[in-house]
């Protein structure tokens, strides 16, 4: 025992160390980043998009896919706008300011499409929903954010199908500061098994999707530290770090069917009041075994 102890400390000098140290390293850093598909951070430029006829160049490129910015119809200050001064999300760089149309021509804002997809997910992004200023004084219009198939409804200039979505979160602006949620439930918008669909405007949220579109085969991970499973054709919602919604039922998207896209349209909102300030994009298309 003492001759083997011998041989392997001395093949264990400052040098081999160094090597074994960087070797796991790399190691570690494969295994925390497979998976980790897209990332959108927006840059750090800025600029006003107001065309109807929708632009892949205006939204910078993330490190995956493609992107897709369209305004919604006249009048013309239904724009998407990339804005660095006074960021009321608290993250740096460029972020994204969208205004509502008034009607329901969509300004839709795709921000990641067209990335390597599979048939689950984990995506999270950072929000904000009120008027210009990030303030709570709206009292019409909607925002939805989808996820789904790319087939060419996340880079059009219409609001995105049933079919094409396996996640879809709908909030809608109240008097007084409200925002409802409810998500589509097969084709159906209501607020069935969520814990709360009452929020605010002019609140940061950080909203995460866990999604399972495959045919067999439940989905586990970790979230802060506590076990969690999503089912077949089935997601899970955290907001803030809170599980909302445990197993909600999909959109319409067929069952096993690539998600690899996703965007946010605004409608419906009088003299173009609801905005929406979006940052920090993220897309797994593999759930991570441990999240938060």
């Amino acid at each position: 025992m003492k001759i083997e102890f011998t041989f392997f400390s001395n093949l264990l000098n400052s040098r081999n160390k160094r090597i074994i140290v960087l070797l796991l390293v790399f190691c570690l850093g494969v295994g925390q980043g497979w998976g980790q598909t897209s990332t959108q951070n927006f840059g750090i430029g800025t600029g006003s998009y107001s065309s109807q006829a929708g632009s892949t160049s205006f939204i910078p490129t993330p490190t995956s896919g493609t992107t897709y910015a369209r305004a919604g119809a006249l009048p013309a200050n239904a724009t998407v706008n990339l804005v660095t001064a006074s960021n009321p999300l608290g993250t740096t760089g460029a972020f994204i300011r969208a205004v509502s149309s008034t009607s329901t021509s969509v300004t839709k804002v795709s921000p990641i499409i067209s990335y390597t997809g599979a048939t689950e997910f984990y995506t999270s992004f950072k929000i904000l929903f009120g008027d210009a200023s990030a303030s709570n004084t709206v009292t019409s219009g909607v925002w939805t954010f989808y996820q789904g198939n790319q087939v060419t409804n996340y880079n059009d200039n219409n609001d995105v199908s049933t079919g094409n979505n396996f996640s879809a979160l709908r909030f809608t602006y109240g008097s007084l500061g409200a925002l409802t949620l409810t998500y589509n439930n097969n084709g159906t918008y209501n607020s069935t098994s969520l814990t709360t669909s009452a929020f605010s405007q002019a609140t940061i949220y950080t909203i995460e999707i866990i999604g399972n579109n495959k045919t067999s085969g439940t989905i586990s991970y970790t979230y802060g530290g506590v076990s969690q499973t999503v089912a077949v054709q089935k997601f899970d919602l955290f907001i803030n770090g809170t599980r909302i919604g445990d197993d909600l039922t999909k959109g319409g998207l067929t069952s096993n069917t690539t998600i690899n896209a996703t965007t946010l349209t605004g409608v419906s909102s009088t003299s173009n009041a609801a905005n929406i300030f979006l940052d920090d994009v993220l897309i797994y298309n593999a759930v991570p075994a441990t999240i938060g």
